[in-house]
């Protein structure tokens, strides 16, 4: 009789390991322990509490029930699971009463024993899945993975949405979805934080990927008060905070959403998968100032969405944006305007900027001597403003030295408006911003030049005020006059790198091309404001002070 006892208990034992589901490359030692405490939000023990241990590669449905362990806390709050497989694991809990619910996920078990740290019992959340628009057919299921957690698609979706209820607070490290009877598994979402008492909503699930982007503009971040509308944030990608593999090669899969699942407008100015660089403009409509909290949603790995129609143009003209040109285009090529109005820039061949690396991605890089960019008919355009009108200019430029020698970045005319290295008044280097009335002619705001470093300059008219900011800082908001009795002249076309027509003031000094680096020249029919422009300077400086990747 003993020996029959002691044979029934090996069976037992045998039995209870082979209850555990198995995954390559795992053990069945046996030997292990998964020891634990749990407490309530207030720090008292939870007694009693269910507490479950399931291998992490166990499909709720599909997998068989047998293979869920479960145990229930002592009066101290503490749970033991003896004889456990090597292996990954979910332990999760529930308090039966209040249902309040905690769970973590990859526990790693070899052959000794595992003791986790205390855990706290909180509310348990909801996730609520959009199927708008998705391509999953409904004769599946989403769930949790490792979990008894899943519901599924036929027949639950009358609103256009599923829900997945009950979810312990915490990072879930991916919702699936699987077709019956639990084959052609797929990823919906990963990472998705669930917390107490709240909804998590994931929208556009085709998407398998998706990053919370978050705009600081504290003093902490950006460092700006007031609104700011229409302004297309820089994103700048690389190796060290994205996964190039997990996007289609050229990135035309990315998705940028708005809380509400509003898409917003992109532009990608640059997709290197072979360097893992890329730069990507993303207008908000509405950033808000002094704010830690707004954020926005970024999208990817969804192959399907390179035929669906793109967002509209970033930089539209209803934002005030009459030329863009990010100067990134390959030596040789057109240079494209990211604007709807299209001025595309040439160069002759002898007189085409190299290409070099810029502020943001790639820019041109002058000569000094020949080299210049210009739009053609542009010289009656939208780039041509009324006298006294609202405009705004802005270039990110870099010079490694002061020669003595006028150096022009952008120019509508020397008798209209231009922004330049000058070295009058005073014969130091500055930089100048001009704009040219017919009362008084030139109109000059100035502030010191700086070399070896790249230097944010924007210049703004408004009616008759005049501002020069460097570095999204205001340093002159009053410009001298200089009378000298010459017309105003509105028939150049607008070029960067050089004046079409020879200069004449203070001295005749040539057509004043330009020696070192510009990138991001913009024009706008807006007279922006400081905090547009301060947003504009934190945002593309190398250390972006903006944005921050979640």
């Amino acid at each position: 009789m003993k020996l029959i006892s002691f044979i029934y208990l090996l069976a037992i034992l045998f039995c209870r390991c082979g209850l555990e589901p198995q995954a390559g490359g795992s053990t069945n030692t046996c030997n292990a322990r998964i020891t634990g405490s749990l407490f309530d939000k207030e720090g008292t023990a939870a007694q009693h509490t269910q507490v479950k241990c399931i291998r992490a590669d166990y499909i709720p449905g599909v997998s068989n029930d047998t293979l869920v362990r479960f145990t229930y806390t002592d009066h101290s709050g503490n749970y033991t699971f003896e004889h456990v497989d090597s292996g990954t694991y979910v332990i999760s809990a529930v308090d039966t009463l209040n249902l309040s619910r905690w769970c973590t996920y990859g526990v790693m078990v070899d052959s000794q024993k595992v003791d986790l740290p205390s855990a706290v019992l909180d509310a348990p959340g909801r996730i609520r899945i959009d199927i708008t628009g998705s391509t999953l057919t409904t004769d599946g299921f989403f769930y949790i993975q490792g979990t008894t957690i899943r519901t599924s698609l036929a027949g639950n979706n009358s609103d256009g949405s599923i829900t997945l209820d009950s979810i312990p607070y915490g990072v879930i490290p991916a919702i699936k979805y699987a077709r019956t009877p639990g084959i052609s598994q797929q990823i919906v979402r990963d990472s998705v934080a669930v917390k107490a008492s709240e909804t998590a909503t994931i929208y556009n699930i085709d998407w398998r990927f998706t990053r919370i982007l978050r705009l600081n503009t504290t003093a902490s971040g950006a460092g700006i008060t007031s609104n700011v509308t229409g302004f297309p944030v820089l994103l700048r990608f690389s190796a060290e905070n994205f996964n190039f593999n997990e996007v289609v090669p050229d990135g035309s899969d990315l998705q940028f959403k708005r809380n509400d699942n509003r898409t917003l407008q992109h532009e990608i100015e640059r997709w290197n998968l072979s360097s893992g660089r890329a730069e990507v403009w993303v207008t908000v409509d509405t950033i808000f100032g002094n704010d830690s909290l707004q954020s926005i949603s970024m999208y990817w790995g969804n192959p399907k969405f390179s035929s669906v129609t793109k967002p509209k143009n970033a930089f539209d003209t209803l934002n005030g944006f009459q030329g863009v040109w990010h100067l990134n285009d390959v030596s040789g090529d057109s240079i494209q305007d990211a604007s709807p109005n299209r001025f595309i820039g040439i160069s002759p061949d002898t007189a085409t900027p190299g290409v070099t690396d810029g502020i943001i991605g790639l820019c041109r890089s002058f000569d000094g001597v020949n080299d210049y960019i210009t739009m053609p008919n542009t010289a009656d355009s939208k780039l041509d403003f009324p006298e006294d009108g609202y405009f705004s200019i802005s270039a990110w430029v870099y010079v490694d030295s002061f020669d003595n020698v006028y150096r022009t970045i952008m120019t509508k005319g020397y008798e209209q408006y231009f922004l330049q290295l000058s070295y009058f008044p005073g014969d130091k280097p500055l930089w100048q911003f001009s704009v040219f009335r017919k009362s008084d002619n030139w109109n000059m705001s100035h502030i010191s030049a700086i070399k070896n470093q790249w230097v944010f300059l924007t210049g703004v008219r408004q009616g008759t005020a005049q501002f020069l900011y460097c570095n999204g800082e205001l340093v002159a908001a009053t410009s001298a006059t200089y009378p000298q009795g010459v017309s105003r002249d509105t028939t150049n076309d607008f070029t960067i790198g050089r004046f079409l027509k020879e200069a004449t003031f203070p001295e005749k000094f040539g057509f004043c091309f330009f020696k070192g680096k510009i990138d991001e020249v913009r024009i706008s029919s807006m007279a922006y404001s400081s905090d547009w422009i301060r947003l504009c300077f934190m945002n593309q400086r190398s250390d972006d002070k903006l944005v921050s990747y979640k």
